[in-house]
């Protein structure tokens, strides 16, 4: 068995997205196989898990009582190089999360600081062959032009960490309440 080096990620869970894209997460991302549910990203890589303190968990903490829940939508599609993922709608409160993550740890900008800039989104394939993610990225976005809109609420972000080869939740941090909807 091969051993995988301890890693972390914050994450928001998208448990609406389920029903619709779940089976074609589960055959074209390999992440579903082991444990990561649908989500938008905020953080990753984030503090290997064993080397988070308590001073790290008050930071979420913190930033988690400064967030108001917030509603959004899954309805575009879109792609990058190797992936092909939806959209969520507005992306804003996503960005500003990210944005309060990267302010509270700097050492750990988003995708190790492979990409300036973060886009928000819900990964639902990746393939690193073209013609394979062209004919995927079809199949979404017939799969979404069925659908419509898949309508969300995010009123929490996760802690998932992943040091045996599975990635589990290890803490979850909620949202101040929003007045619109009292989740």
């Amino acid at each position: 068995m091969t051993r995988v080096a301890p890693q972390a990620a914050l994450i928001v869970p998208v448990r609406e997205a389920e029903p619709v894209v779940g089976e074609l997460r589960q055959r074209y991302d390999a992440t579903a196989a082991i444990g990561v549910p649908a989500h938008i990203t905020l953080l990753y890589p984030f503090v290997s898990p064993n080397e988070i303190v308590e001073k790290d968990l008050r930071k979420l903490k913190a930033i988690a009582k400064q967030t108001t829940a917030f509603e959004f939508w899954l309805s575009g599609v879109g792609r990058f190089t190797d992936t092909v993922y939806l959209q969520p709608s507005p992306s804003a409160p996503f960005i500003s999360l990210i944005k309060a993550f990267v302010d509270a740890f700097p050492d750990y900008p988003p995708y190790g600081g492979l990409h300036t800039g973060s886009i928000p989104h819900l990964t639902v394939a990746r393939e690193s062959k073209p013609e394979a993610l062209e004919r995927i990225e079809d199949e979404v976005r017939l799969l979404m032009a069925k659908q419509r809109a898949i309508q969300c609420y995010c009123n929490s972000f996760a802690l998932i960490v992943n040091t045996e080869g599975r990635w589990v939740t290890q803490q979850r941090f909620s949202l101040v309440a929003s007045e619109t909807n009292g989740d």
